[in-house]
């Protein structure tokens, strides 16, 4: 199946733009690849660089943009996957003005890349890849064919690679005490793993609220865990603690709510 309007355009707003000189009658072409765990969080992999995704389904693609000086009427471009990767749901073919093979998406943009005219100086596709098992893989493209000469080649052609790792897994919120009093120190705390392996959570933020006034919480993690505490007032007792917990775990963004009825 084909990308969607949705997903070209999350590659097109990633798109670096810029001005490049040029000899007459020709087009210079900038290819980038892309990888991401799910449409919304896709981004460019510069070549050379990793991206990590946390489950063996993710989103992989390429871009082409002309940054000009003149209008390039034909392009086309190759994307390779290496041993180990697959076409997922969504994969390259005819609709989209590509054609596939088991490792490989051959596509032509579908209009002129105009690089004065910003709907129309760049173009982007993107699937659906699953792999075998966790690991490095490297997904490679080039542009192989324009109409217009390009005087620099050295951005036409680029390889990322993209760590795979198991899916993030949450475990549910734990508060301690278990049976909380007004005006004690509660802690609430989430398991994270990535298949056996525990993850140490980054950028953990705390939110929580008794009734209508807020508690300041706070955060902290280590190996495998997540973590908030929050000094409740003494005043609170019968009422309800309501909190979240939100954090990134293999660049998976991941929030997880509570509530806690103090005695």
């Amino acid at each position: 199946m084909g990308s969607r309007a949705g997903l070209a355009a999350v590659f097109s707003a990633l798109l670096v733009t810029g001005v490049a000189s040029a000899a007459p009658d020709a087009s210079n072409l900038d290819l980038n690849l892309l990888a991401g765990n799910t449409r919304s969080d896709v981004v460019i992999v510069p070549s050379g660089q990793t991206k990590t995704v946390a489950s063996l389904h993710f989103k992989a693609g390429i871009t082409v943009e002309n940054v000009g000086p003149d209008v390039a009427q034909t392009v086309r471009v190759r994307l390779h996957l290496p041993n180990g990767l697959h076409w997922g749901t969504d994969f390259p073919d005819p609709s989209e003005n590509c054609t596939s093979t088991a490792n490989t998406a051959d596509c032509a943009s579908p209009y002129p890349l105009d690089p004065n005219d910003l709907n129309k100086r760049s173009t982007g596709w993107g699937w659906d890849i699953t792999a075998d098992a966790p690991g490095d893989y490297p997904i490679s493209g080039e542009v192989t064919e324009s109409s217009s000469t390009d005087p620099d080649t050295s951005d036409n052609a680029a390889t990322s690679t993209v760590h795979v790792t198991p899916a993030v897994t949450v475990g549910r919120v734990k508060v301690s005490p278990a049976k909380p009093t007004a005006g004690s120190l509660v802690t609430a705390r989430v398991l994270v793993t990535a298949g056996e392996t525990k993850v140490v959570p980054e950028g953990v933020s705390c939110a929580g609220k008794i009734g209508r006034v807020k508690l300041i919480g706070r955060p902290g993690s280590s190996e495998g865990t997540a973590r908030c505490g929050f000094r409740t007032p003494h005043s609170a007792a019968g009422r309800i603690l309501r909190g979240t917990i939100g954090f990134t775990a293999n660049d998976t963004k991941i929030k997880r709510a509570f509530a806690v009825k103090l005695r």
